[in-house]
């Protein structure tokens, strides 16, 4: 099972370039021939690809070996989660502000950044759950071996 989650990881990172090289393309078009800035979806969907691998992926990947103090279960899944969100609601909100452009360069650019966005999403929830499942699954195996404890 953790071959599959790194190689996710791999993937999620190379998605993350794609959209990152894509989504910047876009909202440096949007801002040199918009004069009141951006669209907002954009720029959040930018500020996701740099999350992820600045922030979420070299967090999840490396402090477990090289920070366990700072590798608590819990704490992994929270930025995971938090990435999944982040996700989920920087490709729909880009979709939807974008649902009726036409069939420009920038707007087939636009349609690729939605679609790898989205692949990003369904790779953070694979991870997710693949993390979420072992814990469910042991969350009443304690120092007794998974026999219930009594209440005290």
């Amino acid at each position: 099972m953790p071959n599959i989650i790194l190689i996710l990881r791999g993937v999620q990172a190379l998605l993350a370039v794609v959209t990152l090289g894509l989504i910047a393309y876009v909202v440096n078009w949007v801002r040199e021939r918009l004069v009141f800035g951006g669209l907002d979806s954009a720029n959040f969907l930018l500020f996701d690809s740099i999350w992820t691998l600045f922030i979420a992926l070299p967090f999840i990947v490396f402090s477990p070996k090289f920070f366990p103090a700072l590798a608590h279960q819990y704490a992994l899944l929270g930025v995971e989660a938090a990435t999944v969100l982040f996700w989920f609601s920087a490709f729909i909100s880009l979709a939807v502000d974008t649902s009726n452009i036409g069939e420009c360069t920038v707007c087939s650019v636009v349609k690729a950044a939605i679609a790898f966005g989205a692949f990003e999403w369904a790779a953070f929830v694979a991870t997710f759950v693949l993390n979420v499942t072992p814990m469910i699954n042991n969350r009443n195996k304690g120092v007794s071996g998974g026999q219930e404890q009594p209440a005290v």
